[in-house]
């Protein structure tokens, strides 16, 4: 068995709780993604991340880690190499994953 590694998302703060009524609309979208993020960890048997290195998916990955911190997440992540990658993309995809 692989000892797990302490990768750059373990370092991510956990979300703080906050009032429904402090929360600005960039808050709500996030707290909203988290949910859904959540949701499906808990209805689907074995849900995998895509990861591109793209902003999308470095965005979701950020998100998946928010929803489970300071857990690791639940699920793997599964990157799409296209070979168009620059070397710091790859670089983050092994220091995160």
């Amino acid at each position: 068995m692989r000892t797990p590694r302490m990768s750059i998302i373990d370092t991510l703060p956990a979300p703080a709780p906050a009032d429904a009524g402090s929360l600005t609309g960039l808050d709500l979208l996030e707290a909203e993604a988290i949910h859904i993020i959540r949701e499906v960890v808990a209805e689907f048997e074995r849900p995998v991340l895509l990861f591109s290195g793209g902003k999308d998916s470095v965005l979701v990955l950020h998100l998946a880690a928010r929803a489970f911190a300071p857990g690791r997440i639940p699920f793997p992540v599964l990157h799409v190499d296209t070979g168009h990658n620059f070397d710091e993309v790859i670089r983050f995809r092994d220091e995160t994953v």
